[in-house]
């Protein structure tokens, strides 16, 4: 029975159109996977922490205030790494540039954003930890690096689109 609704699925239109984006996706995404399941999981760990520290700050849990913010969350991440895979691709393309920092860049960031959330929300769990605040410090210092090595990458980057434009 199960076979005969799958088969009647897939012979739809709309079902059709909808596993070709779905496969479409799925290959778009095949060189930056590992860096989004990367930010996935530290996505889904700082919210498993922020629940836990907003427990024992003695504040209210609503799971749809918790849904909708991490339904944002992941889309807004997913969303953000697929378009810097796609614009570091049109680079590569338009100029010959060789190296893969775009993506690189934007998951360290994530990741930073979402290590200083983790080791703030495990400081509220246990304020006895006292090393969390070097590790918060430590991931900002991480933060602003990557900024900085970012900033120069788009410096030299645009150093050889000008070359190639003269």
């Amino acid at each position: 029975m199960s076979v005969n609704i799958f088969a009647s699925f897939t012979k739809s239109t709309f079902a059709t159109k909808l596993i070709d984006f779905a496969l479409f996706i799925w290959l778009l995404t095949a060189g930056i996977r590992a860096y989004i399941f990367a930010v996935m999981v530290l996505t889904v760990i700082d919210v498993i922490t922020g629940i836990i520290a907003s427990v024992k700050k003695g504040e209210p849990f609503k799971s749809r205030v918790l849904r909708k913010g991490l339904l944002e969350k992941v889309l807004i991440y997913n969303l953000l790494m697929v378009s810097v895979f796609i614009l570091e691709y049109i680079i590569k393309k338009a100029i010959g540039y060789d190296n893969y920092w775009l993506v690189l860049m934007t998951t360290t960031l994530i990741g930073t954003y979402e290590l200083s959330s983790i080791f703030e929300n495990l400081y509220v769990i246990n304020p006895n930890l006292t090393f969390l605040k070097s590790l918060i410090k430590l991931s900002d210092k991480l933060r602003d690096k990557t900024i900085s090595v970012a900033e120069g990458s788009i410096e030299k980057l645009d150093e050889n689109i000008s070359k190639k434009t003269d």
